[in-house]
């Protein structure tokens, strides 16, 4: 029988909250709109509020399908601050759950699709405004400040 050696943690004597909020501080000091990235691309950091959690075809008061998972609804903020536009969610219903997520932004409508869950990495597949044709990654992560996109798009997108 062999035994497995406990991993070592990376960090020692930091608790998760200092953790978090060092980490948190970092995320809120780099928040720049339309920031430049590696060559031949751009961020555009954007803030989510309000964030609701829904299941399509449930009531309000019923209980959801076991297999069911909840998409996301939401505010769309930029780097400042500023309302600038909503996010909306459609579940797509193959071997995995994945979601289609709906940014409706001033300047115009970026698609995306991706795994049905709050956060992860997911693919713009449309955009319509200013992102017509656009094409890319984006990225929702939660932080101590609430969950925040970065859409990192080609050059000139933005």
């Amino acid at each position: 029988m062999t035994t497995r050696a406990r991993p070592t943690p990376l960090v020692t004597g930091i608790d998760r909250r200092a953790l978090l909020v060092g980490v948190g501080a970092i995320t809120a000091a780099s928040l720049v709109t339309g920031r430049r990235t590696r060559a031949g691309a751009q961020q555009l950091v954007l803030r989510l509020s309000q964030v609701r959690l829904r299941f399509h075809g449930v009531e309000p008061g019923e209980l959801p399908p076991v297999d069911a998972s909840p998409v996301p609804y939401a505010t769309v903020h930029d780097g400042a601050g500023r309302e600038v536009g909503a996010l909306a969610s459609t579940p797509v219903q193959h071997t995995h759950p994945a979601v289609l997520h709906t940014f409706t932004l001033d300047h115009g409508t970026i698609v995306g699709t991706g795994p049905a869950a709050l956060e992860g990495t997911y693919t713009v597949v449309h955009g319509t405004g200013a992102y017509a044709g656009v094409r890319g990654t984006y990225t929702i992560t939660e932080t101590v400040e609430g969950h925040l996109v970065t859409f990192t798009l080609p050059e000139g997108a933005i």
